[in-house]
């Protein structure tokens, strides 16, 4: 389940809930993507970014949270700086899930370049207050335009990404045993997926065999109920998901610190 975005995406009727605190001028020319990222869990009403610029870059960090905070249909935002992830909550019933999983991809991306508007003085606020419909729709355009780009550089990047080699050797309710050639002689992989087992909030133990090339994680089929719908049963949704897992390591950066000291 790697981060993606859709070009399908399209906004519910009516003024859109999609908010940016900045100039447009600021995100009209900017058409790639910057911000490597992955989605580590995806249920109804709930998304987990990993994000590894939100570990090294604590200014990118200040911007995203003021943007996902503008939007009207998130409930709340945890973010884990050690992890270097955030997962959100949003209202569901305004699009489909997948839709909205599009569009809050898109604001790590506008992330990069936005300009979060500062409390300034009354006279500054009011000048803002008379253009505020104008700059509305010139930044609602301006982001269709980087929303679309960001689906075809996502795709490009998306392909680019070697996959990790796995089989399941053994598998029960709460607990799956992956065999990954890569373990064996990858040191930088073994700690990237150590560190993104040990931050999910799903996983609640892992055990990772260097010699033997495996890992033994056990997890909490409560979490993954939701899914039981969609994929007809939580053991198949538990492998889908930490399939993720196994192949967001190899993407994550070594900037996700290591041995984070709490969970989301």
């Amino acid at each position: 389940m790697e981060g993606s975005v859709s070009s399908s995406a399209s906004q519910p009727p009516g003024p859109s809930p999609w908010k940016i605190a900045a100039k447009p001028n600021h995100i009209a020319h900017k058409q790639s993507v910057t911000v490597a990222y992955s989605i580590t869990l995806a249920l109804p009403g709930k998304v987990a970014f990993c994000v590894p610029k939100i570990n090294d870059d604590p200014q990118y960090l200040q911007r995203l949270q003021a943007l996902i905070k503008e939007q009207q249909w998130v409930i709340n935002q945890q973010v884990n700086r050690e992890a270097g992830s955030v997962v959100i909550t949003y209202k569901t019933g305004m699009m489909s899930d997948f839709e909205m999983r599009s569009n809050l991809a898109s604001l790590l991306q506008t992330a990069e370049t936005v300009q979060v508007e500062e409390q300034g003085s009354r006279g500054a606020e009011e000048q803002g207050c008379r253009g505020a419909e104008e700059e509305k729709n010139t930044q609602h355009s301006a982001l269709t335009t980087q929303h679309s780009a960001l689906t075809t550089q996502h795709s490009a990047l998306t392909t680019q990404h070697s996959k990790v080699a796995y089989s399941i050797v053994h598998a029960i309710p709460g607990r799956i045993r992956f065999h990954i050639p890569q373990i064996a002689c990858d040191r930088q992989y073994v700690q990237r997926l150590e560190n993104l087992l040990k931050a999910d909030p799903v996983v609640t133990s892992e055990r990772i065999n260097k010699d033997a090339a495996s890992v033994v994680i056990t997890y909490q089929t409560g979490k993954l109920r939701d899914s039981q719908e969609r994929i007809h049963s939580v053991e198949e949704a538990a492998k889908t998901y930490l399939i993720c897992l196994i192949q967001s390591a190899n993407e994550a950066t070594a900037g996700i610190a290591a041995n984070p000291t709490s969970r989301i």
